[in-house]
């Protein structure tokens, strides 16, 4: 969804010219991977970098969140399972 947004961001002011291209490169710069070969025109540079972090940044927000919705579902869904959460720390 946001490599979307960015792409359509380098369409409208026109740093990449192929909607095809901009999403390319918005899920390549997200990913921090580089190898797809397609470079943002000149004054627009700096956005493949910015997009690179927020890419960082939204794997690590994700994760987080992806682990917190985990570790709610296990704690319910164990919970009631005698011997499995209550007991665990007891030897």
């Amino acid at each position: 969804m946001e490599a979307a947004i960015w792409a359509a961001a380098f369409l409208w002011l026109g740093a990449i010219d192929s909607p095809v291209d901009a999403i390319l490169y918005s899920l390549d710069s997200m990913a921090t991977r580089g190898a797809s070969g397609l470079t943002l025109k000149g004054p627009w540079r700096m956005m493949g970098a910015l997009e690179a972090v927020d890419g960082m940044l939204l794997f690590g927000i994700s994760t987080a969140f992806i682990f917190a919705l985990l570790q709610a579902f296990l704690v319910d869904a164990l919970a009631p399972v005698p011997g499995i959460i209550a007991n665990a720390s007891v030897r």
